[in-house]
């Protein structure tokens, strides 16, 4: 993704939303490493993500998330937790005045629960893309009903469920091709991510049979 065509052009041209893909890419890097209790490593791929577009930013909750899924110490919690707090602050301390481009400051809640469900579900089209995504948020709610250690990474990489989140917040706008933000092309590996984490989990607690049994005696 980095080295194609496009990006190769977005970099040149300092096209700032080419930004965006590594600092997701840390972010699920992060996800596994803590998962794995690889807390020095989930640390530093969170520390090179958020310098890099605010995508990263919500990253540190998500590690607090899986220490707590994890049943990990209470230090580990609390310190990707507080990091987050600081780093939220930070940026909201140092942003540039101003709305984002074409976004809009109105309130509009139908217009950002159709960006937040149309990021989640653009994967599989574009013309039910706010269905999709609403089918996978309730099914993401169902089947996390009963978290446990074995699958906190997989929770966590719903981590995309807050990035559909930033983009409601920020890019709610009607000024877009197909009326949407959400349906930005960009914006499909956000849905893909969510999809990713829905098929693993409904994958992970599917009913099991017990099946045959060999008994070398």
């Amino acid at each position: 993704m980095l080295f194609s065509s496009h990006a190769a052009e977005l970099w040149l041209q300092g096209t700032n939303g080419i930004s965006w893909i590594p600092a997701v890419f840390f972010c699920v890097l992060a996800i596994p490493c803590a998962h794995l209790g690889l807390s020095w490593a989930a640390g530093v791929a969170a520390v090179l993500g958020c310098p890099s577009f605010g995508a990263a930013l919500p990253i540190w909750f998500v590690l607090a998330l899986i220490a707590f899924l994890r049943n990990d110490s209470r230090l580990r919690i609390l310190i990707p937790g507080a990091v987050g707090v600081l780093v939220v602050v930070s940026w909201f301390l140092t942003k540039p005045p101003g709305r984002q481009s074409l976004a809009t400051s109105a309130f509009e809640p139908n217009g950002r629960l159709s960006v937040f469900a149309a990021v989640l579900g653009g994967l599989w089209s574009a013309d039910v893309a706010v269905i999709a995504g609403g089918i996978t948020i309730a099914a993401l709610i169902y089947i996390v009903r009963d978290a446990n250690p074995q699958v906190s990474g997989w929770i966590a990489l719903a981590y995309a469920v807050l990035l559909a989140g930033m983009l409601a917040m920020g890019r709610a706008t009607d000024q877009v091709p197909g009326g949407n933000a959400g349906l930005i092309s960009r914006n499909v590996v956000i849905g893909a991510l969510a999809t990713s984490a829905l098929l693993a989990l409904v994958t992970i607690n599917r009913p099991r049979s017990e099946g045959w049994s060999y008994d070398e005696n």
